[in-house]
């Protein structure tokens, strides 16, 4: 297999023989766990997650950050790609007893080559992966951790069973016993969803038909089997000139996301379609979830009734430092418009959504920060409308019928946003995401953008007013 050696292990920063966490359960982190286990230069001795219960199946033991500081490590690797994460990491790790000097920040080196390895993955391994379903084509695809991103490229998997329907799948990501069981609820073709960072896709890809990696903008194939050559021929010929659609000119991985996403643009493409390839069939903005009911009855105990509007801070994120303040808008106007929604529409419910540990925010009448997706999907579904910025919510809330107020500024609108919502837009200076490679920050260094912090009040106020009225 050959190794990228941008993602080559800081080898040149820590001790031979040392003790190191690795943070981060990426496939970064992957990379770096593979190269110690190969040149056995140091020993890991476990993985820190702020989602560590998440990880049922791994190599080393994961923790969460808190308990940094009693597994006395002589170095901590932050396996993180993107720079602004890594003070609000910093601070946590000190926090937690771990001197300055033992953390080392590794990201993706430039303009390295390419090496080999030499190595493989044994093809013995047990279990019910789709791979063991005889008969069966056996298609595994690796996800990352986004909500947002996982409803979008749900359209590449409805589409390769458009291609071949008696396929079995199974999606390896993070977030697959959170995330994805309530994306994909009910559809015949999953055989399984894998709690897995990376590093079991990559052990187990060659056992399958064909495996693919759609965690970035392009996506990639790593593994086309030569029997579906002779299996499925249609197929077979698909993925080639997928894979040498995203090898040529129409998408390059060596570049930044906002130049890929603009490329797209110029050639009409949306978040949706320019995943297609030229060859999957994704015409539209629009894939099929299906809520399970056994939570309804949840969803109806809640009382909500048929008057509330949801809203999102960006699942938060706003509150969390995660993406220290990038796309976010003000808490203090997050605070300000449900004192203001409140007061002129005395009847309707505010309520509040968002990841877990979120902060609730005064005067909302109700806060389900943390509830499981299942449940989350009925809420939205039932909302008058959803007003959040350009976030997972909101592509789960569209989904599922139901309009947004979508606060918008660095991301692009004609690539990322659904014509039906509500766009809410200020400032000079916009759709600057993704412009620098691995990161996520403003173009102008700004820690709150000026394109959300142009957004009034008023403004949203008066976009959830036009959207009610519509209804």
């Amino acid at each position: 297999m050959g190794l990228d050696c941008r993602s080559l292990f800081p080898f040149e920063k820590i001790r031979h023989g040392a003790r190191v966490l690795i943070y981060g359960c990426t496939t970064l982190a992957m990379d770096y766990l593979e190269q110690l286990n190969i040149t056995q230069y140091a020993t890991c001795c476990g993985f820190l997650d702020r989602r560590a219960e998440c990880y049922a199946e791994m190599p080393v033991p994961v923790y969460p950050p808190e308990r940094a500081g009693e597994l006395k490590p002589d170095y901590v690797i932050i396996a993180m790609l993107t720079p602004a994460q890594w003070k609000t990491i910093e601070a946590c790790l000190l926090s937690v007893g771990i001197e300055r000097e033992k953390l080392v920040f590794a990201h993706f080196r430039q303009e390295l080559p390419m090496i080999q390895d030499g190595g493989s993955y044994s093809d013995k391994f047990e279990g019910n992966e789709a791979y063991n379903k005889t008969g069966k084509l056996a298609i595994a695809v690796k996800f990352n951790g986004a909500l947002g991103d996982n409803v979008i490229r749900k359209s590449v998997v409805e589409a390769l069973v458009r291609i071949v329907p008696d396929c079995v799948i199974d999606i390896y990501s993070p977030v697959a016993s959170s995330v994805l069981i309530s994306l994909y609820y009910g559809c015949p073709y999953i055989n399984s969803l894998i709690d897995d960072g990376g590093l079991l896709y990559q052990k187990r890809m060659r056992n399958y038909d064909l495996a693919l990696r759609i965690e970035t903008m392009p996506p990639d194939i790593d593994f086309i089997s030569d029997v579906l050559a002779k299996n499925n021929p249609n197929l077979f010929e698909a993925m080639n000139a997928y894979k040498e659609y995203y090898h040529g000119d129409s998408a390059d991985s060596n570049s930044s996301t906002f130049i890929n996403v603009n490329r797209a643009l110029f050639l009409g493409q949306n978040c949706y379609t320019a995943l297609d390839g030229g060859v999957l069939g994704i015409k539209d903005m629009r894939v099929s979830i299906q809520m399970d009911p056994a939570f309804f009855e949840r969803y109806l105990n809640l009382g909500l009734g048929s008057s509330y509007i949801t809203f999102g801070c960006a699942s938060g994120a706003g509150v969390s430092g995660q993406t220290a303040g990038y796309k976010q808008w003000p808490i203090t106007r997050w605070e300000e418009f449900v004192l203001q929604l409140k007061s002129i529409y005395k009847g309707i419910k505010v309520v509040q959504l968002g990841a877990k540990g979120t902060k609730k925010l005064k005067s909302v009448d109700v806060c389900f920060a943390g509830e499981d997706l299942r449940l989350v999907q009925y809420i939205l579904h039932g909302a008058l409308c959803h007003v959040d910025i350009e976030s997972g919510l909101v592509h789960l809330a569209t989904q599922l019928g139901t309009r947004c107020v979508v606060l918008l500024g660095p991301t692009q609108r004609q690539f990322w946003c659904y014509p039906q919502n509500m766009i809410v837009a200020r400032g000079e200076c916009s759709s600057c995401y993704g412009l620098y490679r691995g990161d996520v920050r403003c173009a102008r260094n700004c820690l709150q953008p000026p394109c959300m912090t142009a957004i009034r009040v008023d403004d949203v106020l008066a976009a959830v007013s036009n959207c009610l009225n519509e209804r």
